[in-house]
């Protein structure tokens, strides 16, 4: 019988080394002038193999977002635009939270100034939501003191990645 700590290190080094890859590349790309689509839809795939690889090391099954029970929240809170910090150097790399009136238990994410209706968040509760383009990654929303949300933070297959700052 396979040692269960041996397959969770395992993993964690698929993950590791994927996003490693992952993040030299995005930077190749930055310092060549952006990603074309091609390269966006590689690293979508590069995200699901390395999601799917954690999942069958640690025997578990890929989350099925469209079937969660629906959380009672005031998902409105959420709502706003934020500073995308890590690519604070790209212009205006916004991003945009937002609510439609047809589907008030779903949040989108979009870049500001993107004519798509954007990536549909599922609410996990505690502030936290997924996507089923990504469903191994998680954006987490931060409250201050007084119980407003500031900000947010990426995780990349469960790895941090960038944060967000409400600027609206």
């Amino acid at each position: 019988m396979p040692n269960k700590n041996y397959e969770v290190k395992i993993a964690t080094y698929v993950i590791v080394f994927g996003s490693f890859l992952s993040i030299i590349f995005l930077s190749c790309d930055k310092i060549q002038g952006g990603k074309t689509k091609e390269q966006g839809q590689q690293d979508s795939i590069v995200a699901k193999i390395e999601g799917e690889v954690a999942l069958a090391v640690l025997g578990k099954q890929e989350p099925d977002l469209e079937n969660l029970a629906l959380k009672e929240a005031d998902l409105s809170v959420y709502i706003g635009e934020y500073a995308n910090l890590k690519e604070a150097y790209v212009e205006d790399d916004t991003v945009l939270i937002m609510q439609y009136e047809d589907d008030k238990n779903h949040l989108y994410r979009a870049k500001k100034n993107n004519t798509s209706k954007g990536l549909k968040l599922y609410f996990l509760g505690n502030h936290t939501f997924a996507s089923k383009k990504y469903p191994m990654d998680r954006i987490v929303f931060d409250i201050n003191t007084q119980g407003k949300v500031v900000g947010f933070r990426d995780y990349y297959n469960g790895l941090y990645m960038q944060m967000g700052k409400r600027i609206k």
